[in-house]
């Protein structure tokens, strides 16, 4: 196994990425995933499992709460305008009227 710098070889399952467990079944090390390494930050939080099988990866994501308010937006825009011009609230011309 080569090792690039700043790896080591899984204290776990001493490089194999596997173990016999006690009725001779052969299991993944949990430490290492498999892969028989491990860098620094591995050795302290663990290796992530990201092993990707074949299929369809679809995750869900609601954005609506990253879409800003347009009408907010807006009010924040004119609010910024007037305050770097120094433009009297009163001056401002509102849709509203």
């Amino acid at each position: 196994m080569k090792l690039k710098e700043g790896e080591t070889i899984c204290p776990e399952c001493k490089g194999k990425g596997h173990f016999q467990d006690d009725h001779n079944n052969i299991q993944t090390c949990e430490k290492c995933k498999g892969y028989g390494k491990l860098d620094w930050v591995e050795m302290v939080v663990g290796k992530s499992s990201w092993r990707v099988e074949p299929g369809v990866y679809v995750k869900e994501i609601d954005l609506s709460a990253m879409i800003p308010n347009f009408e907010q937006s807006t009010k924040e825009i004119e609010d910024s305008i007037r305050d770097i011009l120094k433009i009297p609230k009163e001056l401002m011309i509102s849709e509203d009227e």
